[in-house]
């Protein structure tokens, strides 16, 4: 499982895009940040928060996150379709096991 501690201790080493405050850039990084600090306060994964916060109470009893993508029957997911020369089509993806990017620190 993915964990944000090894990634935001590596925040630090990132160039930033433009000064501070300049102008506005959307960055995926300190959304990962954000759920970080939201761990570290509630003493939870991100995982756990999320679905307690705001899938439960909407009723989304089917979302899952990208870990039980690995392990989830292949019935409970959305079929994915392509173009194809007789237009849109069902797709087989293959779902591929996949190691956690660690940044040195």
């Amino acid at each position: 499982m993915f964990s944000g501690e090894p990634f935001c201790r590596s925040l630090r080493y990132h160039k930033p895009a433009l000064p501070f405050r300049e102008e506005y850039v959307y960055n995926n990084h300190m959304y990962v940040l954000a759920g970080y600090v939201a761990e570290v306060l509630e003493g939870r994964s991100w995982e756990q928060l999320v679905s307690e916060h705001l899938l439960q109470p909407l009723g989304m009893t089917s979302t899952t996150f990208v870990g039980d993508v690995l392990t989830s029957p292949r019935a409970e997911m959305a079929a994915s379709c392509g173009w194809t020369h007789n237009g849109c089509a069902p797709v087989d993806i293959q779902l591929l096991e996949y190691e956690p990017i660690i940044f040195p620190l």
